[in-house]
């Protein structure tokens, strides 16, 4: 009801104001009402809530005037919404004190990827809620693995909360268990990621992610039971690699060693080095101090002025201890001094030793990794107590990483996991101190891959979608010759939806198998062209092609050209891929994939381009993913020409485990290889490639 009171007699009109509100969903018992000096008048309002629908609320008000004047508003609302609870959601460290970090809620039958992020400021949140089933997860910050000071990030989580009334759930960060993996040889960890996927009933899910800052020593989780509704998992990624800097003492190893950005790294080896304490690192603090050669302990301050001192004063290593919790990665100016943290608990404790007495640390330095693990490994159901991975090396894939480059270039990659609930690429490529080769191993069996590897303003390569199994060994090459048009699943697959074909073809795929290379060094220049017959469809600039085609099943021809500047850079100066297939309509909500016949060849080169006059060379045809099997593909055949294409000479290729091979006889004079390559299906789907200056000669 809504009353008004005044000093005169007044005829109020009363009307209300509802934004969105269905047509008789609110009534007033009166459109006007007299309300006497100093006396009241009411009039009520009724809600027809058959009106509107369940799960739905309004806002409006109440109005009435006088003389054309708005005299009083009453706010009124109507909602058909669940009844609202209170969650609590308290939460506690390692330690027991009150934590901190962001708390998220998801709700069953929710819209898929919708759920409610919060904040949580003081160890506790209060938030209300409909009624619902909801999943509750946090990630926060908690002791870590190197003493009070260090730090770790936790995934605290109540899977299945049922809220019909006011509900408190208490997450306890002293119920987690340390999230690792084990390798067979020492390895520090480069990249670490949690991934925590839930389903609630036919729609809502949400895969939520996080990445550990280099501040996070280590990762933590509670053991659940099973659940009873949707899906649970949580799976942790770890790239682990070959430590970069390695200090001990005895049987104290500093393990938790940060190199800085920016600082260069040790020659390869072992040494025993003294190690000195320069108070806060400044030029005055190495007064008197014979640090030569030798390794400079400092407490964090302006790095700045640290590092020019410590290259002053003649240190061969740089150790900073850090004030603050965690980690310390601070860039600094790029120098040729080793410079790397300690955590303040590990430092203040060389510190203090070094207080006593000399200390003298082993220092190893691994400059060029020479391996590295990529891991997965992934609880579905419930989370265990034991939370520890330690893979035997039998237990793994191999991947022999062979990178083709200038070893003056800065190379980027990484191998990516993809998801196996959003089928997305998870992570983000790092820099890659390799040298030449490096060992990878690699989680098999059911975990898919991708992998990209680039070079800044040279080189831009995408490896398709793979697996791998335990105990076999694959080789993977990177930059090196033979470069040319390649189509892969790393990037969008050639399909036709109902009439309009879309297809991509990256001109400039390296030397590894499966490679796409959407960049290349040089002046480049690349065109398709399709052709329905003999008569041209369409035709382009660039590697894509979209176009609408003629109702019904017909034969095509697409064309792609590629051209180089040949003093930028020596080989693939010109290429031309065509394919040839057959494509019918396809459905509209179901694109068709198209049976492009893709090339890839093996050759061993060396850093500069070049083979052997004798190399053997492996032609190996293969179907997209998406295609007919490539067991369909019945024939293959290449043609050599020394000359850039003047002469052939036309091979006899021995067919192969790994494709169809043929051995050079290069001509004394001949400086470069030429390729025209073929291979066709059963269906008749076939592929020409022709490669002038494929690769160099020796």
């Amino acid at each position: 009801m809504a009353g008004w009171s005044g000093l005169k007699k007044f005829a109020h009109a009363c009307r209300y104001v509802f934004s969105d509100a269905p047509a008789g969903l609110l009534s007033l018992s009166a459109s006007q009402v007299v309300v006497p000096a100093h006396g009241s008048g009411t009039v009520t309002v009724t809600a027809d809530l058959d009106r509107t629908s369940d799960k739905h609320s309004y806002s409006g008000r109440i109005a009435a005037a006088a003389a054309g004047s708005v005299l009083a508003r009453t706010v009124v609302g109507v909602s058909t919404e669940d009844q609202p609870h209170h969650l609590v959601v308290n939460a506690k460290d390692r330690d027991g004190a009150p934590m901190y970090g962001w708390v998220n809620l998801l709700r069953e039958g929710d819209p898929a990827g919708f759920y409610y992020s919060l904040i949580m400021g003081a160890g506790s949140i209060d938030v209300l809620l409909p009624e619902g089933t909801y999943s509750v997860w946090m990630w926060g910050e908690v002791r870590g693995t190197h003493g009070p000071s260090s730090l770790g990030m936790a995934l605290l989580n109540a899977p299945e909360v049922t809220v019909e009334d006011d509900t408190v759930v208490n997450l306890d960060a002293a119920t987690a268990s340390e999230v690792k993996a084990v390798t067979p040889q020492e390895t520090a960890d480069a990249e670490v990621r949690v991934d925590y996927y839930r389903s609630l009933g036919d729609t809502s899910s949400v895969e939520d992610s996080l990445t550990l800052g280099t501040e996070y020593d280590s990762v933590w989780t509670q053991p659940t039971k099973k659940v009873r509704k949707g899906h649970l998992s949580v799976a942790t990624r770890w790239r682990k690699q070959q430590p970069f800097l390695s200090v001990t003492s005895g049987k104290q190893s500093y393990d938790d060693l940060w190199i800085q950005p920016g600082a260069g790294l040790l020659p390869e080896g072992r040494e025993d080095l003294n190690a000195v304490f320069a108070g806060a690192g400044n030029t005055a603090d190495y007064a008197g101090l014979n640090v030569k050669g030798k390794i400079a302990v400092v407490r964090y301050g302006d790095t700045d002025d640290q590092v020019p001192a410590a290259v002053a004063a003649g240190a061969k290593l740089l150790l900073i201890v850090n004030d603050e919790y965690g980690r310390l990665r601070d860039a600094i100016r790029r120098t040729p001094l080793t410079v790397a943290s300690l955590t303040r608990d590990e430092g203040e404790e060389l510190i203090s030793r070094l207080g006593k007495g000399p200390v003298r640390l082993h220092v190893e330095s691994n400059p060029a990794t020479e391996y590295l693990y990529d891991l997965v490994r992934r609880w579905d159901g419930a989370i265990p107590g034991n939370l520890t991975y330690q893979p035997k090396q039998r237990d793994l894939a191999r991947v022999d990483v062979d990178f083709r480059d200038d070893p003056a270039d800065e190379v980027d990659e990484y191998r990516f996991d993809i998801s196996p609930y959003t089928n997305t690429k998870m992570g983000y490529t790092i820099l890659s101190r390799a040298g030449r080769n490096r060992t990878d191993w690699v989680t098999a069996d059911g975990v898919k891959w991708m992998s990209e590897a680039n070079i800044a303003r040279k080189t831009l390569q995408y490896a398709g979608e793979r697996s791998y199994k335990a105990g076999s060994t694959t080789y993977e090459q990177w930059f090196g010759p033979i470069q040319r048009p390649r189509i892969t699943n790393a990037i969008a697959l050639p399909t036709r939806t109902g009439d309009n074909l879309q297809v991509q073809a990256p001109g400039w795929g390296d030397s590894g198998a499966d490679h796409a290379g959407l960049a290349a060094y040089g002046q480049l220049e690349q065109s398709m062209a399709l052709y329905q017959g003999d008569a041209l469809v369409t035709q382009t600039d660039g590697p894509a092609i979209g176009v609408d085609l003629s109702p019904g099943r017909l034969p095509y021809r697409l064309v792609t050209t590629t051209e180089r500047d040949a003093s930028l850079y020596p080989y693939s100066t010109h290429t031309q891929t065509a394919w040839r297939f057959t494509s019918a309509t396809a459905g509209s909500d179901t694109p068709a994939p198209l049976p492009l016949v893709q090339l890839d060849y093996t050759v061993n080169t060396d850093l500069t381009g070049r083979a052997s006059r004798s190399a053997a060379l492996t032609l190996t045809p293969s179907h997209l993913p998406t295609g007919p099997a490539s067991t369909t593909i019945r024939s293959a055949g290449l043609d050599v020409s020394y000359d850039d294409g003047v002469t052939w000479s036309k091979e006899h290729p021995k067919q192969t485990a790994d494709g169809w091979e043929i051995k050079l006889h290069a001509p004394s004079r001949a400086q470069y290889v030429t390729l025209r390559a073929q291979a066709q299906d059963k269906q008749g789907n076939s592929v020409e490639q022709t490669i002038v200056r494929a690769f160099g000669l020796k």
